[in-house]
């Protein structure tokens, strides 16, 4: 009789067991993201130094995204690195800096970096303030730079790496520009 009983309670016992021991899933894959450019190298720009600094919101690998008025990350995809790592691979490869004590600064604050589900098809946005130290206190420049380019869900990463091309392309003209401003003699 007793033994009868544990029988019956053996199926309960073993499923209690397997319900409380830790689940094994199989692993998700994480996609590692990256900002790519298609940028023309441009010849040597009067620049000593670059200081990137990014929003606290977005200084990890992990992807933000807006849907409505709420702000999320991507479980599932992620940066190779924070963005002002990425900023700065990108910088070195593509602009040509001089390695001059006397050139100008240049410091780059990442704003916003982020996909916008709220509205439609999603957007890429980007927003990155430049200011750019001359020599003296008074030269000192400003760029802002912020562009929200429509894709589709598949295509957002491309569009991240058209608006950073885009960005590099003006953050360089402009650049050009005010260093030959700074060089020019006052009238």
């Amino acid at each position: 009789m007793k033994s009868s009983k544990v029988l019956k309670l053996l199926p309960l016992f073993v499923l209690l067991i397997i319900s409380c021991s830790p689940k094994i899933f199989p692993e998700e894959r994480v996609k590692m993201r990256a900002l790519e450019t298609s940028l023309k190298s441009y010849k040597s720009l009067p620049i000593a130094s670059v200081e990137i600094e990014v929003e606290e919101h977005i200084a990890s690998e992990r992807i933000l995204y807006k849907k409505g008025n709420t702000f999320g990350y991507f479980e599932k995809n992620r940066w190779i690195c924070s963005p002002d790592c990425m900023l700065e691979r990108i910088i070195l490869k593509n602009l040509k800096l001089q390695n001059k004590s006397e050139g100008s600064v240049l410091k780059l604050r990442v704003i916003d970096l982020y996909v916008d589900f709220s509205e439609g098809k999603p957007k890429a946005v980007l927003t990155v303030r430049a200011e750019l130290k001359g020599n003296s206190e008074d030269n000192v420049k400003i760029f802002h730079f912020e562009k929200t380019s429509e894709a589709s869900e598949r295509e957002v990463f491309k569009t991240f790496n058209e608006i950073t091309t885009e960005f590099l392309e003006k953050l360089a003209e402009w650049i050009k520009e005010e260093t030959d401003r700074f060089k020019a003699p006052n009238t």
